[in-house]
């Protein structure tokens, strides 16, 4: 995701709930719907930086 968009927006119940440059919300998301997206990312090992020659780290 944060290598292919300069910002990403979080939505939940069809509102987004966050918003802000991808490589802030994939690191360090603020909301509880952004953290529940991040777990479920590295459980399915869709995280950023497990992606080979991702620059975003945890």
């Amino acid at each position: 995701m944060g290598e292919a968009a300069g910002r990403i927006a979080v939505m939940d119940g069809g509102r987004i709930v966050e918003d802000g440059p991808a490589a802030r919300v994939l690191s360090a998301p603020a909301s509880a719907r952004g953290q529940a997206l991040l777990a479920s990312a590295q459980a399915l090992s869709l995280a950023p930086w497990a992606w080979p020659g991702s620059t975003v780290q945890a």
